[in-house]
């Protein structure tokens, strides 16, 4: 059950990054190159996924 809840966890907070890098490589690839809109989609999903995966410690540790 532990190890079941643990994968669905890993894959929401993906999902979250993932939302956050392509939601930010839309915006800058209007006002940037290509490249440069790609670095910051990536650097858009390492963040949201650092931030989500912080949320949940943090949550985690008041229980």
């Amino acid at each position: 059950m532990a190890v079941g809840a643990g994968w669905l966890l890993t894959l929401f907070h993906a999902l979250m990054g993932f939302t956050v890098g392509l939601v930010v490589y839309l915006v800058a690839r209007r006002r940037w190159t290509g490249r440069q809109a790609m670095v910051a989609g990536g650097a858009g999903y390492i963040v949201g996924t650092l931030l989500s995966v912080g949320a949940l410690m943090m949550a985690l540790s008041g229980m």
